[in-house]
């Protein structure tokens, strides 16, 4: 890509250096070639940029995509209780899981993972910020709608440093993904 910008600029000078008739249309045309050559050059840096950015994106789809899955994968996921459990887990500011946003994605399926991708990046790959957080947690009412799809309403006490908790009831949509395990597909 460098390389043809570098070329078109030199058959560009060519072509106006030769039609120039006089020292100030020389020179005249001597600007407009350093203007596009800083042009070239600026847009080359941006290019560069890009690409670095677009590696980076890649890594980190990688890494996080890879990685947490397989994580995810070990953790037991065989009832929607327990992804229930394991999200709020995830939420808390103590314990193994405490404000894990990447454990959290891989309990999400496939297309979750998608509308919350951006979400997730944005908090830094935490559960949101370092307050609130769920104090408690406590299973309200589990749905089985069929052996393939449920719903869990989970009571979640938040707390700041300055209060006492305030309850607040999710509801998690779940259903079973190709390796029979369950996965989030909404958060309410």
């Amino acid at each position: 890509m460098k390389k043809l910008l570098i070329g078109t600029t030199f058959l560009f000078m060519i072509f106006f250096i030769s039609g120039c008739s006089s020292a100030d249309e020389l020179a005249e045309k001597d600007e407009q070639i350093a203007e596009l050559e800083q042009k070239i050059s600026t847009q080359n840096s941006q290019i560069t940029q890009q690409q670095e950015e677009i590696q980076s994106l890649q890594e980190e789809i990688v890494f996080w995509g890879w990685g947490v899955q397989r994580f995810a994968n070990q953790l037991d996921r065989s009832t929607p209780e327990k992804v229930a459990i394991l999200y709020a887990m995830t939420l808390q500011n103590k314990g193994d899981y405490a404000k894990n946003g990447a454990l959290q994605y891989g309990l999400l399926s496939e297309d979750f993972k998608k509308e919350m991708l951006d979400t997730y990046r944005a908090f830094g790959w935490g559960s949101r910020g370092s307050s609130p957080w769920v104090e408690n947690y406590k299973i309200v009412q589990n749905n089985m709608a069929d052996a393939q799809t449920a719903t869990v309403t989970i009571s979640l006490t938040w707390k700041t440093s300055n209060d006492n908790g305030i309850p607040a009831e999710t509801k998690l949509y779940m259903t079973k993904d190709e390796n029979d395990d369950w996965v989030i597909t909404k958060i309410e």
